[in-house]
């Protein structure tokens, strides 16, 4: 499942990750991530990650391969 598609006040484990940017900011193999809110449109979307806050468009959270804890 991707992470674009996981539904508001789920928390999921990082499985893996397409884009090293995201690596670089906390998305890593076995990462929990809690998913805040998403906007009216569903883009962007808010998550937690290690503790603090980040937004990503939704086609950068498609790059991000998720599975439910």
């Amino acid at each position: 499942m991707r992470l674009s598609e996981v539904e508001v006040g789920s928390t999921v484990r990082v499985k893996s990750v397409k884009n090293r940017r995201l690596q670089e900011m906390g998305f890593v193999k076995g990462t929990i991530v809690k998913i805040l809110r998403k906007a009216p449109l569903g883009d962007p979307i808010e998550f937690e990650v290690k503790g603090y806050k980040i937004s990503l468009r939704k086609n950068e959270a498609d790059n991000i391969e998720v599975e439910a804890v």
